[in-house]
């Protein structure tokens, strides 16, 4: 997808005012015209000489006239030789300069979870371990020890070597830092769900002016639209996802078929509010079909099933 010049240059202002993220600096590098400046930077004869005395405004030309030809005149119309502007190109020849080398010494490397509803398990260079659900995946550069930054999209659970160097896992506009422990990240479109094993952790976003340290049950929902935190304390057992089995001890009925729900993506009611109070104590495979799990609850609590239009009645 190519970038318009006005789009870019305001990723240029963000970049020099407040810094890009770092799926926002991997978007930038591969546009087209980026992607062309670097191939044509790194295939250059190493021989020529930059000469003494540059013309920011040459600069910014060149670039606009070279990504974007027709868009020439309109860009000089609207007077794109501007003194920032022209700062803004000098820092972004240089930037893809650096970023030309990286790219080329140093490439990203993606991991695609499978799309059939099963576990896919990977193992970083630092033997950090990844749990990845269905269409979730990751990225992370090859030279990967001493710079343990991961890209993430979807949902994982990672259970992070320690090291003295800190694991960074970025999603949204937000991430958290760790140095050796166990948690998830479900990252969607509006909401970010980070659920803490073991451990600690630090969570951090652009628009919070400060971070939020978390501790072992402890599950914060950021929403990335209105940058909201709410700060939840959790039963493990109903998060860990990695596990065969769930295992409950006086599980409230009603909260037991909201993880029904979510997990099987049903659409399960209790009619009797006394029923929705009784607690459950047992074990549920994950692997179980959603009317096997069914028919032992209703076994446990006498109850009976119908279906009811989009929905599955107990009462």
């Amino acid at each position: 997808m190519a970038t318009e010049p006005t789009k870019l240059t305001n990723t240029i202002k963000k970049m020099l005012t407040k810094g890009l993220t770092a799926s926002e600096k991997i978007e930038l590098s591969e546009e087209k015209p980026v992607t062309h400046l670097q191939n044509k930077q790194w295939e250059s004869d190493s021989s020529t000489h930059i000469k003494d005395q540059v013309d920011p405004a040459e600069i910014w030309n060149n670039i606009i006239s070279t990504c974007w030809p027709h868009e020439r005149k309109v860009a000089c119309r609207r007077r794109y030789l501007r003194i920032g502007y022209s700062v803004a190109a000098v820092c972004l020849v240089l930037l893809m300069g650096m970023w030309t080398v990286d790219y080329f010494t140093n490439p990203y490397i993606t991991i695609n979870a499978s799309l059939d509803k099963k576990l896919t398990v990977a193992t970083l260079p630092d033997n950090s371990k990844i749990w990845l659900k269905e269409g979730a995946s990751i990225r992370y550069k090859s030279k990967f020890i001493k710079n343990r930054d991961v890209i993430l999209t979807g949902e994982a659970s990672f259970d992070v070597t320690k090291s003295s160097h800190p694991f960074r896992v970025h999603f949204q506009d937000a991430q958290i830092e760790v140095k050796g422990t166990e948690f998830n990240i479900k990252s969607g479109n509006k909401l970010a769900e980070i659920t803490l094993y073991t451990g600690s952790i630090v969570f951090s976003a652009e628009a919070l002016q400060k971070s939020i340290e978390m501790k072992p049950s402890d599950q914060i929902v950021y929403n990335t639209v209105t940058h909201e935190v709410t700060n939840n304390e959790i039963d493990l057992e109903d998060y860990d996802w990695r596990s065969e089995e769930y295992r409950f001890v006086d599980k409230p009925m009603s909260e037991l078929v909201d993880l029904i729900n979510e997990s099987y993506h049903a659409n399960i009611k209790i009619r009797d509010v006394q029923c929705a109070r009784n607690l459950f104590s047992g074990t549920i495979r994950k692997s179980e079909s959603l009317e096997d799990v069914l028919d032992k609850i209703c076994i446990s609590f006498n109850l009976k099933i119908k279906a009811e239009k989009d929905s599955i009645i107990l009462y």
